[in-house]
């Protein structure tokens, strides 16, 4: 009997859970009346961020050569939509979606605002006979955006020549001749020459303090206040409390590792005002520099390049020549084991001129980039609105 019912349980109780199952599933009410419509919100805002204030700045644009540019010294950066671009405006609006900081133009939909025309003339400079540059401008939360696009022009006036190409060199060093006596390895002589190719560069200033009565002339002046031509020197403000943010791209100067100098116009001491910010430099200059070996009657004056390549004096260096790649130059003779000099600087050896570095700190503030194309170049450049550092210019 006791197996019977053991029997029977085991029968039932699939039957049950069945059960147990169905009867969880409850079915669905009618469905009630609407409940009274709520109190209405107030009205939304569209989407907006507060734009850069107003500013001045100037631009000068280079062909192939450091004593001439055309540019613009007074040229209004501008929210107003209702201002007209007469040649001295650039029109800014704010992005969702960032411009790509690579050379090509992402169009009015990525940049919200068309391109400005911006018109140049011969400034204290030879002409450099392009007259036009074509510029964007946006800004989002963190950062700031510029495009600038211009067309190179072939022309030649007396002794100046512009050529429309991609100028990849600058100030290159070369060895010109050459005499080398191995059993007497201090007594080498190797002539150096440095030549006076220059890459394409923008500059962009910015009025970062001033005096009053500077900071009324920016307004009608721009980077005049700082120019002093008739005085030599270069360009150094007038004043130690007047100073400019500068940005400045080149061919070779900054191109290659993707990122703008990042300096600032000061007065003195060096008749020169300009300073790189603080940090690791965007590139460093190879110069020819006088060097005074041996001592007494045999003393004697070398001159030589400051960097040579690792692999020099077989290995003409190209660019871009990387800090990495770059060690002091030797002016001795190195014999290597059996006795020859390994130092045997050949008639024809180059040495790039600026060595690129990867910069740190505030010298590594702006991102740049330029693309040379039918003749055309277009630079862009991205930089936070408040970088933190007292050398640059907030938006």
């Amino acid at each position: 009997m006791k197996r019977l019912r053991l029997i029977q349980l085991l029968f039932l109780l699939p039957i049950i859970a069945i059960g147990l199952l169905l009867g969880c599933e409850g079915s669905q009410g009618p469905l009630g009346d609407a409940g009274d419509q709520g109190t209405k919100g107030r009205d939304g805002e569209d989407w907006s961020l507060a734009p850069p204030d107003d500013a001045i700045f100037s631009i000068a644009v280079f062909n192939g050569r450091a004593d001439a540019h055309n540019g613009n010294a007074t040229v209004l950066l501008t929210a107003d939509e209702t201002a007209g671009l007469d040649g001295s405006k650039v029109l800014m609006d704010s992005v969702i979606s960032p411009p790509v900081i690579d050379g090509i133009d992402d169009g009015d939909a990525i940049w919200g605002a068309p391109l400005s025309r911006v018109d140049l003339s011969r400034s204290g400079a030879p002409d450099v006979f392009i007259d036009t540059v074509w510029m964007r401008f946006a800004y989002d939360n963190d950062y700031v955006y510029m495009l600038v696009r211009w067309q190179e022009v072939a022309a030649t006036e007396g002794d100046l020549s512009f050529l429309v190409s991609e100028n990849k060199t600058c100030g290159t060093l070369s060895v010109d001749s050459s005499t080398d006596d191995k059993s007497t390895p201090d007594l080498d002589e190797v002539l150096w020459t440095k030549s006076s190719d220059v890459d394409d560069r923008l500059s962009l200033f910015w009025l970062l303090q001033g005096r009053f009565a500077d900071r009324v002339n920016w307004e009608t002046e721009g980077c005049r206040i700082a120019c002093h031509a008739d005085l030599g020197g270069g360009m150094y403000t007038p004043s130690d409390t007047t100073r400019l943010d500068v940005w400045q791209w080149g061919s070779v100067l900054s191109n290659y590792n993707g990122f703008a100098v990042d300096a600032r116009l000061a007065s003195g001491p060096q008749p020169n005002g300009l300073w790189l910010d603080l940090g690791s430099p965007v590139y460093l200059s190879n110069d020819l520099i006088e060097e005074t070996v041996g001592s007494g009657t045999s003393a004697r004056t070398v001159i030589h390049p400051i960097f040579t390549h690792k692999l020099d004096p077989d290995f003409d260096a190209s660019y871009p020549f990387w800090e990495w790649e770059a060690q002091g130059y030797q002016v001795f003779g190195q014999k290597d084991v059996v006795g020859v000099d390994s130092l045997d600087w050949e008639v024809g050896s180059t040495v790039p001129g600026i060595v690129a570095g990867i910069p740190s700190f505030s010298a590594a503030d702006i991102l740049a980039k330029g693309r040379f194309q039918d003749g055309t170049w277009t630079v862009e450049f991205q930089r936070l609105r408040v970088t933190g550092h007292s050398e640059d210019i907030g938006f």
